[in-house]
């Protein structure tokens, strides 16, 4: 996840790919959905309430930001039934609801959500 989902989905990568005449979205949205397809039948095997058992491990806290950036990618995380219910899972945790970038101080108004 961390060395080859969620870089696609950073803008200074798909800045460098413009030159190349790719359509970024579509290069993104595609490596991404590669990615996930691999997370998704390794973690179909391992998975409990998290990617692996019952208690969160990196794979988690890699997972997490790959997702947030495929859903801008327009990936459709539902289509990736394991990703889509650790994610879910994840977001309840009060340490995930401090984290998520809406949450933070330099966040757009107009992006940031309440944790009230």
């Amino acid at each position: 996840m961390s060395c080859d989902v969620q870089p696609v989905t950073n803008l200074r990568i798909l800045k460098r790919v413009a030159p190349f005449g790719v359509d970024r979205a579509a290069w993104s949205k595609e490596l991404i959905e590669d990615g996930f397809r691999a997370y998704e039948a390794i973690t179909a095997k391992s998975a409990g309430v998290f990617s692996v058992g019952d208690s969160i491990t990196m794979a988690d806290v890699c997972l997490l930001p790959a997702v947030w950036g495929a859903e801008r990618a327009g990936v459709k995380v539902e289509d990736f039934p394991t990703i889509y219910r650790v994610a879910q899972r994840l977001e309840e945790e009060d340490a995930v609801k401090r984290a998520h970038w809406r949450t933070q101080p330099d966040t757009p108004e107009e992006f940031r959500v309440s944790l009230v």
